[in-house]
């Protein structure tokens, strides 16, 4: 669950599949990557519930992925898109596609290769944590980008291809012409770092250009609120997962069992639970909280959680038998609560296993059973004090023979 490469990378990936190759050409793309047990995330609604990545959350920005399937993606879309230098097409054709809408084109004509030369590393961060963007040299015609890569993450020309057409798309989309981007380092090739040099030619049109200077100081500030909304957007998202990952730390390595269920379908269970029924929190999620419960104490338990969820004055703490993997029955002694649950009510429990203290005591009582009915039966006197002296018990022989 590796959060390497968020996913919003592969949406222009995935537009240009499905236009040029159809859902078929996308599903043989993502086939063996996605609901895989290797590739996991968190779901954007519930971050405690971790599940394969699916096909919906590859053009999701909420959801990252390791830099692995990464690779893997885009081998894979190399060998279905064919031709010369397969993922360079892609890569500018999925930018030229994406910016084709009006709204977008507008902003990176506004806008100026210059100005997004400049926001590429920022862009880059946002969305990439593999490597670290500089922009090394810009001039009105050119300009070098260097690709550094963090230790222990690979590249392939596969990703270079893929953002030279990228780099290119984005420069074409400014209106510049003559677009040419070339990498002269490669990290593949040994070379320290990867280096972009990009080169293009601008029209000489002196009221153009003079209207795209007024334009873009006026769209400035509306860009950076933009880049401010998503960013707290951004951060929000990591806050609740952050949140939800130290809870889920909290309850897995609970000394007592913690379960969630919503209308009786188990949506949490820890790893404490799950070791004292014998089975794995994935066996047990999506399943009915009354499977678990002994059928002589079920109804009393629906019971008593109707009751709460109605508002009831019900006792909260009480006892019922559960059912092992093995049909074995366990005492447990639980404290049910009611809790918010992505937006709904839920019912949380907290539980003790209290079979060895129950059999302890049932054990005690049959031993103090026989021990008075040897004493009852016994023919000599038997008087029992306490430590202060006082008569706690004596038996029949003793008000036989004393007439007390």
């Amino acid at each position: 669950m590796d959060k390497d490469i968020n996913c919003l990378n592969f949406r222009g990936l995935l537009d240009y599949l499905r236009k040029h190759h159809g859902d078929d050409g996308v599903r043989r793309v993502i086939n063996g990557l996605v609901d895989n047990e290797r590739y996991l995330v968190a779901d954007k609604e519930n971050p405690s519930n971790i599940v394969p990545i699916k096909e919906l959350h590859l053009t999701d920005s909420a959801y990252w992925v390791s830099n692995e399937f990464s690779l893997s993606l885009f081998a894979n879309a190399k060998n279905i898109i064919g031709g010369s230098n397969p993922l360079f097409k892609a890569g500018e054709s999925a930018v030229t596609e994406h910016f084709s809408k009006k709204s977008l084109l507008f902003i990176s004509r506004v806008a100026g290769i210059k100005y997004i030369a400049n926001r590429s590393a920022k862009l880059n961060s946002r969305f990439n944590r593999t490597k670290e963007v500089k922009l090394a040299e810009l001039t009105d015609k050119s300009a070098a980008f260097e690709f550094h890569y963090h230790p222990n993450f690979r590249a392939t020309k596969d990703i270079c291809n893929w953002n030279l057409g990228i780099y290119t798309g984005l420069a074409k989309m400014t209106g510049a012409i003559d677009v040419k981007c070339e990498e002269v380092k490669c990290v593949v090739d040994g070379d320290e770092h990867c280096t972009f040099l990009l080169t293009w030619r601008k029209e000489p049109n002196f009221i153009k250009r003079m209207l795209k200077w007024i334009l873009r100081t006026t769209a400035k500030d509306l860009i950076a609120d933009y880049e401010i909304t998503v960013k707290e957007r951004d951060q929000l998202i990591d806050n609740l997962m952050q949140s939800e990952e130290r809870y889920r730390a909290l309850t897995d390595q609970s000394l007592t069992g913690i379960f969630i269920h919503h209308d009786g379908t188990l949506v949490y269970v820890n790893d404490c639970l799950a070791r004292m029924l014998d089975y794995s929190p994935e066996d047990m999620i999506g399943k009915k909280f009354w499977d678990f419960v002994s059928p002589e104490d079920r109804n009393m338990v629906k019971e008593r959680e109707v009751a709460r969820s109605s508002g009831d004055d019900v006792s909260n703490n009480y006892k019922f038998r559960a059912i092992k993997n093995n049909g074995e029955l366990l005492w447990f002694g639980i404290l049910a609560t009611t809790i918010n649950y992505n937006g709904q009510s839920a019912c949380m429990g907290n539980v003790l296993d209290l079979t060895s203290k129950i059999q302890a005591d049932e054990a005690l009582r049959e031993s103090e059973r026989k021990h008075r009915t040897v004493l009852t039966t016994v023919p000599d006197p038997v008087v029992v004090y306490d430590k202060e002296g006082k008569v706690i018990y004596f038996n029949p022989a003793f008000t036989n023979t004393s007439g007390w």
